[in-house]
């Protein structure tokens, strides 16, 4: 199951960002020019380009979940683990969210990503997609 819905997330993400391209491709043009493409200018539209200095969010996320689901920690109940995600989420968000586009989770950040270097190039992939995916495997395995 979860591949499948891995692959749906990705898929609707990278058609749903082809679509945006597709509607706002004259936009574009206006903006930097006719067929120029730079990255992050519009490329940032479809994918996270933050500064080098901004650490991967993912990772804050898993590692908030490793605790609160830790039983080492004491027992937990569902609805705790829920209210600590809860606020690890506004933690991470109001601290590093507007610099990495919010971007924790990898089909919101790959798919649009993998569209983008269709009409950006190699510059429109750089190391920052393998946090989100590095992340959501160290979950499942």
């Amino acid at each position: 199951k979860v591949p499948f819905y891995w692959g749906a997330q990705l898929l609707g993400a990278f058609f749903g960002s082809l679509i945006t391209y597709a509607v706002y491709r004259n936009a574009i043009d206006q903006f930097e020019g006719k067929g120029v493409r730079t990255v992050p200018g519009t490329a940032g539209l479809f994918g996270t380009f933050p500064l080098d200095y901004v650490p991967d969010a993912t990772i804050f996320l898993v590692l908030s979940i490793f605790a609160a689901t830790d039983r080492n920690n004491g027992p937990s109940s569902p609805s705790t683990v829920a209210v600590a995600v809860f606020f690890a989420m506004i933690g991470i968000t109001a601290v590093i969210g507007a610099q990495t586009s919010f971007a924790m989770n990898p089909a919101r950040d790959l798919g649009p990503r993998m569209m983008s270097a269709m009409f950006y190039g190699r510059k429109g992939i750089n190391y920052w997609i393998w946090g989100p995916i590095a992340a959501a495997l160290m979950i499942k395995f």
